[in-house]
Parts: structure tokens; C-alpha cells; sequence
């Protein structure tokens, strides 16, 4: 596992699906975030998690060990 961890927000998305897998091809670790699954193409993120990031729990959650 990278020590490099991003977290990705909107990672169910398109420019979020890209920075996700430009993200990857650079070595870092990448947790992808989003209110939904993505729709066309399974997320290369080493994480993904369904979250609703208007709730602070939430983002406390999302930002963990990152």
C-alpha cells in the first residue's frame, strides 16, 4: 500500500472516474467517494464508498486515515 492516500470526492463520475484512474497510474492509494455507484465502469479506487457528503458525519467518515 502507497503512504500516498488521496480521497476523491464525485469519484462515481466522469472527471472524477479520470482523476481516480490518473490518480492510480501515479501510486497513490485512492479512496473514491460518491452519492451513488458508477454508472458505466467499476472504480479502480482502492476504496469506494457510497456516501452523501452533506452530512458531516459523513465527511468524517470519508476523511478518515486520509
Amino acid at each position: 500500500m502507497s503512504s500516498r492516500r488521496v480521497l476523491v470526492t464525485g469519484a462515481g463520475g466522469f472527471i472524477g472516474h479520470h482523476l481516480v484512474t490518473f490518480l492510480k497510474a501515479k501510486g497513490y492509494w485512492v479512496r473514491g467517494v460518491d452519492i451513488k455507484m458508477p454508472k458505466y465502469e467499476t472504480s479502480q479506487a482502492d476504496e469506494f464508498e457510497v456516501r452523501d457528503l452533506r452530512d458531516p458525519d459523513a465527511c468524517r467518515a470519508a476523511v478518515k486515515g486520509i
